[in-house]
């Protein structure tokens, strides 16, 4: 996408170029490159009516044994950010942005993974997993994102997943009709409030949005409450317990939050981004002289 300014206080006229980038654009442009969060959430969901995936300890091994950074910066290598939260970058929170505020909600540990999965496979009584699939899409960047999971599952846990890759409406109709074990999937802010991603997951939206059928009483509760009151502090302070009981649960593992990376002349001033809703806000922009 290229954004043209026409600057023409004389005949002649001047093109002001901005720019977005992505895989090796970055690297190459990294001098003059601004990250800006577009509201989109990369993250794997779990079915939770999977035998093995009922269990929490087993779905937070599969979480906890994920490099995120390597996904980002070297399969990616678009500006996205490594997500150890759900709800992203940009959107507010009490006094400045939720996610800044509430911080990461959990590591990556692969030590502590292996004893999740030894643990969870104990309390459920076997001593092998099952076949297990991870479905996505068949883009070539989703194809990239899945085989590097199924590589850190390999190497990290020694689990051996399998990949199927489908089309985009194919994917969303067997993540509707809960014919999936393990999705990757993403989720984007429909409005400027982390209540847009912390509703997904209440026991009420089973099936629709809640696809992995997660259900916490408590979540459910805090949620309830937030969307009862005016009160922002309370708000914004029961959906950071909700976001806090949601990852120590983990029926889904954020990946990684999206981000849009751009190159500009130095030149051009002012443009305000927007991370939910219209991109980029031209008003105030002006070419410095």
């Amino acid at each position: 996408m290229s954004l043209v300014f026409f600057h023409s206080k004389n005949p002649t006229i001047i093109l002001h170029y901005v720019i977005t980038v992505t895989g090796d654009y970055v690297e190459k442009y990294k001098d003059k490159l601004q990250i800006y969060p577009n509201g989109f959430t990369y993250f794997l969901a779990f079915n939770t009516k999977n035998p093995v995936f009922k269990n929490a300890n087993i779905r937070k091994a599969f979480g906890l044994s994920l490099d995120r950074k390597q996904l980002t910066e070297n399969i990616l290598k678009d500006g996205s950010i490594p997500a150890y939260g759900f709800v992203p970058y940009g959107i507010p929170g009490k006094n400045g942005e939720f996610r800044k505020e509430v911080g990461d909600l959990f590591k990556e540990d692969v030590a502590q993974a292996k004893e999740l999965l030894a643990k969870g496979m104990k309390e459920l009584g076997i001593t092998t997993l099952p076949k297990i699939v991870l479905l996505a899409d068949d883009t070539d960047v989703a194809k990239r994102e899945s085989q590097a999971i199924q590589e850190f599952w390999r190497k990290n846990l020694g689990v051996n997943v399998e990949l199927q890759n489908v089309p985009f409406k194919i994917r969303l109709q067997m993540y509707s009709q809960g014919q999936f074990d393990v999705i990757l999937t993403r989720w984007g802010a429909d409005y400027n409030d982390p209540m847009t991603f912390m509703d997904l997951w209440v026991t009420e939206t089973s099936g629709e949005p809640n696809r992995v059928f997660y259900s916490n009483p408590e979540y459910d509760r805090l949620i309830a409450e937030a969307k009862s009151t005016n009160n922002n502090e309370i708000r914004m302070e029961n959906m950071k317990k909700a976001e806090e009981i949601l990852m120590e649960d983990m029926p889904i593992s954020p990946l990684f939050f999206s981000a849009t990376a751009y190159v500009q002349q130095d030149y051009v001033k002012g443009i305000v981004r927007h991370a939910v809703g219209v991109d980029n806000d031209w008003k105030w922009t002006y070419i410095e002289k």
